[in-house]
């Protein structure tokens, strides 16, 4: 950066994918918009930093039909654990309507700990933070 003759700069490493969990704000870290569900449940997690996409989405659109086969899907392996279990995968890819925001679909696995248990999405081998969700039998 130049700013009248005065010049910046800052060297920073840029990651392929840094995945992130929607999550409440009110300290608790909860999962949005579910904070609790039982094993066998599908719920929906909303992500960020998923990487690059196929097909390729320009920045700040929003893909422009609604067949989920034809939607942005992560081009990296993507995988979610509950309370450290793999849990199964349905659909991960951009809805339309949405920008900046992946749409994860994931079943709560049989085996999962009960109770509040960390969630966390993987993406090209980086972990996002934990957020909390519930299970339920």
């Amino acid at each position: 950066m130049n700013n009248n003759g005065q010049v910046a700069y800052y060297s920073f490493q840029v990651q392929p994918a840094a995945p992130g969990v929607f999550m409440t704000l009110d300290g608790a870290s909860n999962l949005v918009p579910y904070a609790s569900g039982q094993r066998g449940q599908v719920l929906v997690a909303f992500i960020t930093g998923e990487g690059e996409v196929t097909p390729w989405l320009m920045t700040g659109r929003t893909p422009t039909t609604s067949d989920v086969t034809k939607l942005p899907a992560p081009g990296m392996a993507l995988s979610v654990s509950v309370g450290g279990v793999a849990a199964p995968l349905y659909f991960a890819g951009i809805p339309r309507g949405l920008v900046g925001v992946t749409q994860v679909n994931f079943t709560i696995p049989a085996n999962a700990p009960l109770g509040k248990q960390p969630l966390v999405v993987t993406v090209g081998g980086v972990a996002s933070p934990p957020v909390y969700l519930t299970v339920t039998q």
